[in-house]
């Protein structure tokens, strides 16, 4: 899969298929902490939630429970050590409605990681160190752009 990621740089790669955007999941998960947060954004259909799916697994969560919280905002996954919290911001039309489902309890807890789709919507709510993940369609698979905002690299 390459070289780490590096602190405050930026990492491109093409994800060929499903099973592979899983496994990059699953190798982001491997370097994430209690408290960090990952903003996922990408067109409809890019693989967002495939991606989650394998930070869950990663995580020791129930990947096959993991689906789009387009309809909830928000969904829990509990694995080893940590929690998974997916928010999905489609259908937010500010960082204020973060607080409706109680973002800022979340984000003071020690034992959660937040992944958050769509998060360019309400990405104001949100630590301004996060590891940034950008996914689109190409021809060979998906074409994802990295970039680690936090203060610790991967």
């Amino acid at each position: 899969m390459g070289p780490p990621f590096l602190m405050n740089q930026t990492r491109t790669m093409i994800v060929p298929n499903a099973a592979e955007m899983e496994s990059l999941g699953e190798r982001i998960a491997s370097l994430m902490a209690p408290g960090d947060c990952i903003c996922l954004d990408g067109e409809l259909g890019s693989g967002k939630t495939c991606l989650v799916r394998g930070i869950a697994r990663g995580l020791g969560c129930d990947e096959r429970s993991v689906s789009s919280p387009t309809f909830v905002s928000m969904q829990s996954y509990q694995g080893r050590d940590v929690r998974l919290v997916h928010i999905d911001a489609y259908r937010m039309q500010s960082a204020a409605e973060c607080a409706s489902i109680g973002l800022e309890e979340l984000l003071a807890t020690s034992d959660t990681v937040i992944a958050v789709e769509w998060s360019t919507r309400v990405r104001t709510a949100f630590p301004k160190q996060c590891l940034c993940i950008h996914i689109e369609h190409v021809a060979e698979g998906r074409f994802v752009t990295i970039h680690d905002e936090r203060s610790t690299a991967i």
